[in-house]
């Protein structure tokens, strides 16, 4: 392979600019632009000269950063006193951010720091152009970031001028004083607020987003703030007039157990959109506001809002089986200023009964194609595959034989890890590709890939078990062994009174490590090579704790109050000819466990119900106090909560409610915990979420509420300017307030699980149910267990679309049985059982479902228990140590990994038959987010744990300023990029895809460590068809980040091809396609997980042409557009933003 060295030639132009291009938004489509900072990654500022302005990144030109000046005192907009005309870089470690600008993930931060209050600020500018029409709204989301220690505040304010001299607040958009480590003010958003209309007609209108240490907080730093999502939307300027008419005929056009269509004649004449509510009564409580903007999923009156459009054909899934739902259309003009304008006079209605029930499960009619392997290792395999049409999921096996001989039954759900005939599964997941871990080096791998349906349907899972699709790959033989270079550093150990945890930085050299611990400061003998040591067997005056991949470990069953030495060697022994020991020099360090334990697990429940709602009803004299006294004689119960239904119609009186908090507080003693709360909410319209944490009652009726609000109103509306709605509620009552989600029905809670993440409901929502009840068990013999875990997939569809909550097990006790209907519990891991440690432990999610009451799970990231959040540098490391004292038999565990935000269920990545696990996760990428947790067995009873969410930064100095790719001769593809600020970089390895997702790397080319370099290499073969090429910076201490992605078709010369635009999209995507022959093609848009949404045949011509896809049915997201020709296949992604 060529390579071309060069260093760039620094000369400066000094040239006065203003390069501000700001967006016009008569241009955009429906005159809405959304910044989502997508490319932020790639803003460059400029630094000749150096003045805020940026010369990369897609829409970086419209953003200005802003120099320290003013003389006012702050808050003022003239007043700044941090430079934001450079991207800081963020502190390694736990170290404390500077006052600055920062680059998010996908998001832009900004912090102001100080001592004293209101002494700092720093600003960005947002410039946009309103020629010839109006400002209309402006609306973000935030999200509050944590900066090292301390508890001050910092505030946001936005102001809007024209002229950058005279501005004006735009109050509806504070922020005021969040506050660093708070446990309660997490996120937010500000919704459809007015801007003022001095910015109307302006060409030179901006938004400064403000800054300030804000008042509050008495010590330490004050926290980042995230911004994302900035949507500016603007009118013309004809002024709105009310719809004449209204649209006509409603017809039913399918009816299914879960989804509905419909259709309609147009009004005459037309008006600009339509608003949809559906509702569960036949006349809505409250009509349209004019002026009021809805959102999807906006409650009025006791309806939602489910479509606001143009197109007169709807679609409405995630219902209820046997159930009438009632439609209403009203006619609106808001593309025009003083709207939007609703026609609320004989609006259209219509009503559907859903069918009893689902169809049930069919299989699917095609398998997926296409498999490929990549990223191969001694001990992995990852594959891929293109998705079969109507197909929820696929089920991959693997053997070491080229026939399969297992038997794949109709209604069983198989899971990663059970034995099939000669073969084992190794996932079941509803993308499209996987890992195949735990394998033997240089072993041929047979992979079958089965798709199945079990969504929406009964009976499920349904397989297609004929024909699947396989294909074999090879791991890497196993090299010579030879001994490591470098013993493992950073050795980080924590301690209970009878277990140590450790986790330290890997060697490079190295493919695993032994662990010995000693009771003094020095070890007696070294390991031989060609000794394998057994965890437990003794190594010189020594123990050997564990002898793995693994840079985590965890050491038990030690005594209180003992100081414990540990020595880590570095080895290999994934190789042949013996295993081989790094002797010299092996990491060290020593720690003393407590004298105390210094967190114990406690069992409990917070599902149940006494006489003040419709609890006790085999004894209907008993109160709270009699039931916390019973609930005291169970077995292994510390804490019980009582959640009253929170209205009248199921019994509660405001009234009782003191009296069930009193006696809550009357019943706790050192050794139990009476808690008392409210399950808010009705099933039929809503569902059912558990309260904890607060005194108020929180209601819709009538004199029987201390805090109101609307029935079935969880996520907060336009139509009470955003302030109510249950979640928004609890997170405005701050302290200990918090939900749990109450036996989950698919479309609960606004449909939650089926619209686009909500950080409000996430601030809010500690944990869901996997399952509940019997409700009304009478069993007092712990012999009638709830179905296992019936509703983890709600749970674990959360957990995909990047909620931060944990699983529960409920009781829902109707009768006098707390405690003695199952064994099941929700398990608490807390220092003790008083009130404070419990709250603490449920707002950090510290906690777990189990279906035996004395299963204890010790589960550790980096040493960070269950529920945490952290970020770190280096790869996650690992430990979970399981066991139930009653039960000797051996626990298999089972690690799961999920990436959130991906709408894809977690995996499994590592299990094991024993009471430890540690683990590893080097595929973590740089820049990326995963979640883990822990599914355990012992005995037939499934316990699981709350995730750890980890961000692994090991951000490198270096920046790429650009980065491109151009054919040669038809052939080859020159591939040049330019960084700056290269420090301690050690090399640039040069990776490419076939797919944009699997990397091999095909070159590598020294760093030059100066300020400004520029490199050039050759692909001499690259791949037919589009290629996908990204640089990996490597530092010199083993960090490394990556560049964007870059591709380009080798074959683009009279090849099929297309683009997209405009993309993000919100109504109509064009196609700019070329078609190197006459022939049909068949455009398809699909979602994430591979599932075809829409399809249809379409008579290309050769050469260039334009086609519309409507994309204004499908909600806010991420999916794909496919157009297949005959001998061709192209994809591109697109973002929905409305």
């Amino acid at each position: 392979m060529k390579k071309f060295y060069s260093v760039a030639l620094l000369f400066f132009i000094l040239i006065k600019v203003n390069s501000q291009t700001p967006i016009n938004l008569s241009a955009q489509p429906n005159f809405t632009y959304t910044e989502s900072f997508s490319d932020i990654a790639n803003w460059t500022f400029s630094t000749t000269p150096q003045n805020g302005t940026f010369i990369s990144g897609n829409g970086a030109s419209a953003w200005r950063g802003l120099e320290p000046g003013g003389t006012t005192s702050i808050p003022d907009a003239n007043k700044i006193t941090t430079n934001s005309t450079f991207f800081q870089i963020p502190p390694s470690g736990s170290g404390g951010y500077s006052s600055g600008v920062y680059k998010g993930n996908e998001q832009i931060q900004l912090l102001s720091t100080g001592t004293a209050d209101n002494t700092s600020s720093v600003a960005m500018d947002f410039y946009l152009n309103f020629s010839g029409i109006n400002a209309n709204t402006l609306s973000f989301d935030w999200a509050v970031l944590n900066n090292s220690t301390g508890n001050r505040n910092g505030s946001l304010k936005v102001f809007a001028s024209t002229d950058g001299i005279n501005f004006t607040e735009i109050i509806a958009a504070r922020v005021n004083n969040f506050t660093n480590n708070s446990p309660t003010t997490v996120a937010g958003s500000i919704t459809n607020i007015s801007l003022p209309s001095i910015l109307n007609n302006s060409a030179s209108a901006r938004l400064r987003f403000y800054y300030h240490n804000g008042t509050g907080g008495t010590s330490g730093s004050r926290p980042r703030l995230s911004l994302d999502n900035i949507k500016v939307t603007a009118v013309p300027t004809n002024p709105c007039t009310t719809p004449s008419a209204q649209a006509t005929n409603f017809n039913p056009t399918s009816i299914l157990s879960t989804a509905v269509q419909f259709s309609f004649n147009h009004a005459s004449p037309l008006p600009n959109n339509y608003l949809v509510v559906m509702s569960n009564n036949s006349a809505l409580s409250s009509l349209p506001i004019n002026g009021t903007t809805y959102n999807l999923g906006d409650n009025l009156g006791d309806g939602n809002v489910i479509e606001i459009t143009n197109n007169n054909a709807i679609s409405v899934s995630n219902l209820t089986p046997a159930t009438t739902y009632y439609f209403f259309i009203f006619a609106m003009n808001n593309s025009c200023t003083g709207g939007p304008l609703y026609y609320t006079t004989n609006a259209l209605q219509g009503s559907i009964t859903t069918l009893s029930g689902n169809t049930p499960c069919a299989s699917p009619s095609a398998q997926a194609t296409q498999l490929q392997f990549s990223n191969i290792t001694l001990t992995s395999i990852t594959g891929n595959y293109t998705a079969a049409f109507g197909t929820d999921e696929y089920l991959i096996i693997r053997t070491t034989s080229s026939n399969f001989t297992g038997t794949i039954n109709n209604g069983t759900l198989y899971s990663g890890g059970q034995v099939l005939g000669n073969g084992s599964v190794v996932t079941r997941t509803a993308g499209t590709s996987f890992i195949a871990n735990n394998l033997n080096s240089g072993t041929k791998y047979y992979f079958f890939v089965f798709g199945l349906n079990r969504f929406n349907c009964n009976n499920g899972p349904a397989y297609l078990i004929s024909s699947p699709l396989n294909d074999s790959a090879t791991t890497i033989a196993q090299p010579v062994c030879t001994t490591p270079t470098q013993q493992p550093t950073n050795l980080s150990l924590s301690s209970s009174n009878n277990y140590v945890n450790g986790y330290f930085t890997a060697a490079s050299s190295a493919d695993g490590y032994l662990v010995v611990r000693t009771t003094t400061s020095t070890l007696t003998s070294n390991p031989v090579n060609g000794t394998i040591y057994a965890a437990g067997s003794a190594l010189g005056n020594g123990i050997v704790i564990s002898s793995n991949g693994a840079t985590a470990f965890v050491d038990v069953n030690l005594n209180a109050a003992t100081t414990y030495y540990y020595f880590v060697f570095a080895r290999n022994g994934n190789c042949t000819g013996g295993i081989k020991y790094l002797t010299t020099t092996p990491l060290s360090g020593n720690i003393a466990t407590t004298a105390i334990a210094t967190t114990n697990i406690y069992y409990g429940n917070l599902h149940a119900h006494s006489r003040y709602s419709d609890g006790n009803q085999d004894n209907p004299s008993f109160t709270p106090a009699n039931d916390y006294a019973y609930a005291k004689n169970s077995l292994c119960l510390d804490f019980l909560g009582i959640s009253e239904h929170n209205h009248a119609s199921a019994g509660m009186s405001i009234s009782n409610w003191p009296l069930g908090i009193n006696q809550a507080t009357a019943a706790t003693t050192s050794n139990f915990l009476a808690l008392y709360g409210m399950e808010w909410g009705v099933i039929s319209n809503g569902g059912h979420v558990l309260v904890y944490g607060t005194n108020q009652l929180i209601g819709w009726e009538t004199n029987n509420y201390n805090v109101f609000v609307p029935k079935s109103n969880y996520l907060g509306t336009p139509e009470t300017n955003g302030t109510i709605g249950l979640f928004r509620t609890l997170n405005s009552l701050g302290g200990n307030a918090f939900a749990t989600l109450a036996h989950p029905s698919q479309s609960d809670f606004e449909n939650l699980a089926n619209i686009p993440y909500n950080a409000s409901a996430d601030s809010a929502i500690l944990g869901c149910a996997l399952a509940n009840g019997p409700s009304t068990s009478t069993n007092t013999s712990y012999s009638d267990p709830a179905s296992s875990y019936s509703y983890i997939d709600y749970y674990q569809r959360l957990l995909a679309k990047g909620y931060h909550i944990a699983p529960s097990i409920d009781h829902d006790n109707h009768n006098t049985t707390f405690g003695r209907t199952t064994y099941s519990r929700l398990a608490v891991v807390a220092p003790s059982i008083s009130s404070n440690d419990f709250y603490t432990a449920m707002k950090s999610r510290s906690f777990y479902a189990t279906e035996d009451c004395d299963t204890k799970i010790h589960f550790t990231l980096n040493n960070q228990i269950m529920g945490s959040i952290l970020t770190g540098d280096q790869a996650p490391s690992i430990s979970v140590y399981a066991i139930d004292p009653s039960n000797l038999t051996i626990p298999n565990i089972k690690l799961m990994y999920g990436v959130p935000g991906s709408n894809v269920i977690a995996i499994e990545i590592a299990s094991t038959n024993g009471n430890v696990l540690n683990f590893t996760d080097f595929s973590l990428n740089n820049g990326s987010t995963g979640y883990y947790y822990v599914d355990v067995t012992i005995a037939g009873n499934r316990s699981i744990s709350a995730p750890i969410w980890y961000t692994k930064t090991g951000v490198v100095p270096v920046q790429f300023v650009k980065f491109t790719a151009h054919i040669n001769n038809h052939t080859t593809v020159n591939l040049q990029w330019q960084t700056v600020n290269e420090i301690n970089a050690d090399q640039f390895i040069v990776e490419r895809s076939f797919d944009g997702v699997h990397f091999t790397a095909i070159d590598s080319i020294k760093a030059f460590n100066q300020n400004s370099n520029s490199y050039f290499i050759i692909d001499p073969q690259p791949l037919s068809g589009i290629n996908y090429y990204r640089l990996k910076q490597q530092d010199n201490d083993g960090r490394f980040s990556y560049s964007t992605v870059i591709s380009i078709n080798i074959n683009q010369i009279n090849v099929n091809a297309f683009s997209v635009f405009p993309n993000p999209v919100k109504d109509k995507l064009s196609l700019n396609i070329f078609s190197n022959q006459n022939e049909s093609s068949i455009i398809t848009i699909s979602d994430i997980f591979g599932r075809v949404l829409q399809s249809k045949k379409q008579d290309l011509i050769k050469g260039k042409q334009i086609q519309q896809v409507d994309m204004s049915q499908f909600p806010r997201g991420n999916y794909q557009v496919t157009v297949s020709w005959q001998q061709a296949k192209v994809t591109q992604k697109i973002l929905k933003l409305f």
